[in-house]
């Protein structure tokens, strides 16, 4: 199983670019943190929790609205007990599931105003959904074009996922 710190950092880039993070290193001192809650299984001195979800809640970056990432981390039957799952396919409109990936079910769902970007775990794969109102759209892509379904007004929201099951971002609970 990937962790955040392992795999995590592959499959959070597209939301970390798309969410234009990077503001945050060149913004006023005062305006960088990011806060940060998690809940875990239980807990493991020797090892790591069998599941975790880690929300990060990200400040205002410019003219961007602050920003909601959630990380879920853990089995697909441990993300389905929790309905996790459930949400990751009813917000996607589809299973995430990336067929075309050597981890299938890691990955990416980031929801924006004008739709949805499904990436696997390393960014290689990547989807616009609904796939009807992006027709134009390229199934497998080496940079996915994560600013175009996160542009617009309104506040956005990211649910990251990642296992060896799935990684998703979508709008928070």
């Amino acid at each position: 199983m990937s962790r955040i710190g392992g795999g995590g950092s592959h499959s959070i880039n597209v939301a970390f670019k798309a969410l234009n993070l990077r503001a945050l290193w060149d913004g006023d001192p005062a305006r960088r943190t990011i806060r940060v809650e998690t809940e875990v299984s239980q807990r493991w001195p020797d090892n790591y929790p069998r599941w975790q979800i880690v929300h990060f809640g990200v400040p205002a970056r410019g003219s961007l609205p602050s920003a909601h990432i959630y990380w879920y981390h853990g089995s697909l039957d441990a993300l389905k007990r929790q309905g996790i799952w459930q949400r990751l396919e009813k917000t996607a409109g589809r299973p995430p599931i990336s067929q075309r990936s050597r981890a299938p079910r890691s990955g990416s769902l980031l929801v924006g105003s004008k739709g949805l970007v499904h990436t696997n775990a390393y960014n290689s794969v990547c989807a616009l959904l609904p796939e009807g109102d992006f027709s134009n759209q390229v199934g497998h892509r080496r940079s996915c074009p994560a600013r175009a379904a996160t542009s617009g007004g309104g506040s956005r929201h990211a649910r990251a996922t990642q296992s060896r099951c799935p990684t998703s971002i979508m709008p928070g609970p």
